[in-house]
């Protein structure tokens, strides 16, 4: 970690009580050094502790020694509701200005306070729900086509944009309306990855170091078996086969990345008979028949060595908890 970002999560530790995560932290720190950043990470990640902290962490830092500000530019009236809500449950001053702003004096008062030293004590202006710029500018909010007009008023605040949703159209589109400096950096944070002969080895390189931390927001990768036999993470839910292996063994050692831990998880088996690839051996065709009482015994019985009982497969009930066949039964 940084000497900044370690500064900074002491900040928010101190102040919240919160670990953060090393995107955040990472936002928080190009912020602090007047870069633009894009934020693209799934919802539930963590997008509003990213900018709800700047005037904490800039004030602390001395960036700049006035109490800070931060303008947050939202299109829907019940979030801006709920975040001032809970900024005020962390003792964070905020309020809203819009049309479910009940108090006809809070723009005076927000004037008032910031007055002509607004762009003294601003550090950064956020947008929140970037996509709306893009999607639906046009309709829903065709202010926020506007919003790179902000540039020529306060030309030298930092933007921070933010989305759960963004291709690389779209990122290209919003970085294009708001933000000046060709060299924002996107933090793109997908929950899903890919790991395949074609992917890049950088990309391969993430995902083997990020899907194996609980603390990573990569919870689904779409992989071939060149990344499951090699993966030892213990607390794997669940493990779905997009067509039937060509073995039980095969099936075993895909099927077990699951479950390391000795938690209950799930395998799914998704196949079409008809589609079955040439060379599926005949036990594999049987395991995915309604010829079998139990998958599960049936898997423990091809490994069974002769009487040996450490092979059989121990009862598990109630029987939904076992296989399909036994939930039929």
């Amino acid at each position: 970690m940084e000497p900044q970002t370690e500064e900074i999560n002491r900040i928010i530790f101190n102040r919240f009580n919160i670990n953060l995560r090393q995107f955040q932290l990472h936002s928080l720190s190009l912020i602090l050094q007047h870069r633009d950043v894009f934020i693209a990470v799934p919802t539930g990640a963590g997008k509003t502790i990213c900018y709800c902290t700047i005037p904490t962490v800039a004030d602390a830092m001395k960036q700049p020694a006035k109490p800070s500000m931060v303008v947050v530019v939202s299109p829907l009236l019940a979030l801006m509701d709920n975040q001032v809500l809970e900024l005020s449950k962390l003792g964070i001053r905020a309020t809203h200005l819009g049309s479910t702003q009940q108090d006809p004096t809070m723009l005076a008062q927000v004037l008032d306070g910031a007055g002509r030293k607004l762009r003294d004590k601003l550090v950064a202006v956020v947008i929140d729900e970037a996509h709306c710029i893009d999607k639906w500018g046009e309709d829903f909010r065709p202010a926020f086509k506007k919003l790179g007009q902000l540039r020529a008023i306060i030309p030298d605040i930092p933007y921070m944009v933010l989305t759960a949703t963004a291709t690389q159209a779209i990122h290209n589109s919003i970085t294009t309306t708001l933000c000046s400096r060709p060299n924002c950096p996107w933090l793109p944070l997908s929950p899903i990855a890919m790991f395949h002969k074609s992917t890049a080895h950088s990309n391969k390189s993430h995902v083997l170091s990020e899907f194996p931390k609980s603390s990573s927001v990569v919870r689904l990768v779409i992989c071939t078996v060149a990344f499951g036999l090699g993966i030892n993470v213990p607390d794997i839910r669940h493990v779905i086969n997009l067509g039937c292996p060509s073995s039980i063994e095969e099936f075993v050692q895909e099927s077990g990345r699951a479950g390391r831990d000795g938690m209950d998880s799930i395998s799914t088996l998704y196949h079409i008979t008809s589609l079955l690839r040439r060379g599926t051996e005949a036990s594999m065709l049987k395991y995915c028949s309604h010829d079998i009482p139990c998958r599960r015994s049936y898997i423990a019985q091809h490994f069974k060595l002769n009487d040996y009982e450490e092979y059989a497969a121990p009862e598990v009930k109630p029987a939904p908890r076992c296989c399909d066949l036994c939930d039929a039964a």
